[in-house]
């Protein structure tokens, strides 16, 4: 599992976010199968980036735009969704153990097989 740095997580977002406006010349955020445990998503407009596989533990994710993102199998220990829009995102088969979950916004999010225990 690659770990990346908080300046290259920045370098994906900022490509994603130009995909999510104009879909010119960048891709995407595919964070999948990556260690991204420790980072700081905090506002963030990740909507439909691909978190599939990948290690979000103890990552904030508060107030970030995670709608319609791909968060399959992925490891979310510890992980802060504080406000958070989760709306129509994929958390099946997810670890959600102590996870954060106040005032987020879970419409149509899909937790199917997810292990949300003490979350």
């Amino acid at each position: 599992m690659k770990k990346i740095t908080q300046e290259e997580l920045k370098t994906i977002l900022s490509d994603h976010k130009i995909w999510l406006n104009y879909g010119a010349d960048c891709e995407r955020a595919d964070l999948s199968n990556m260690d991204l445990s420790d980072m700081n998503f905090i506002g963030a407009d990740c909507q439909y980036a691909n978190f599939n596989g990948a290690d979000c533990s103890n990552t904030s994710f508060y107030g970030a735009n995670l709608r319609g993102a791909d968060f399959e199998s992925t490891k979310c220990k510890n992980t802060n969704f504080y406000r958070a829009n989760l709306e129509n995102t994929n958390f099946k088969g997810a670890n959600f153990v102590g996870a954060y979950f106040n005032g987020a916004n879970c419409k149509n999010a899909s937790f199917y097989i997810a292990y949300l225990k003490n979350a």
